[in-house]
């Protein structure tokens, strides 16, 4: 059960992840963790798709104060299998077959399907090719948001809590 901050959706931090893959067998995955206030969104390619990667890069991005962790709901694909020691108490596994329970992402994998087509391998995707995707989408006014980007969006309540 999530705590009732996380459904809420007033401050920043609680976060939705998953993952996507290219083509059937291939290791390499791109993480995706997108902010459940603003829409946010990070994009991360991991090489070898393992877990002790994924949450290598979680942990780096835990140091960015501008998008705070405060809590993360996944799926239980064997990717986030290290995140239980890294986020004691502050990560969420949606049940088996409910993808629905982290939504939000679920949308996001839509859109970036768009630059990454399904079945298309991931081998030769960089991390400047993600940032420039995350730009994109980060930068796109969303209905959802009133017409405003999710950049825009984190700014204001950036900017709102430090006053």
């Amino acid at each position: 059960q999530r705590d009732r901050a996380v459904l809420t959706r007033d401050c920043i931090g609680h976060l939705e992840g998953d993952s996507i893959v290219g083509r059937r067998h291939e290791a390499q995955k791109v993480l995706v963790v997108l902010d459940r206030a603003t829409r946010f969104v990070r994009l991360g390619w991991v090489r070898d798709g393992t877990a002790a990667n994924v949450a290598r890069h979680l942990k780096r991005w835990m140091a960015d104060t501008q998008l705070p962790l405060r809590t993360l709901t996944c799926d239980q694909g064997y990717e986030f299998s290290d995140l239980p020691q890294l986020l004691p108490g502050r990560l969420y596994a949606c049940d088996p077959g409910k993808p629905y329970q982290k939504g939000q992402v679920e949308n996001i994998n839509g859109l970036i399907r768009q630059y990454l087509p399904k079945g298309k391998s991931l081998r030769h995707v960089t991390q400047a090719k993600l940032d420039r995707i995350a730009n994109d989408l980060n930068n796109r006014p969303r209905k959802r948001l009133s017409w405003k980007s999710p950049a825009q969006v984190l700014s204001e309540m950036t900017a709102a809590t430090t006053s």
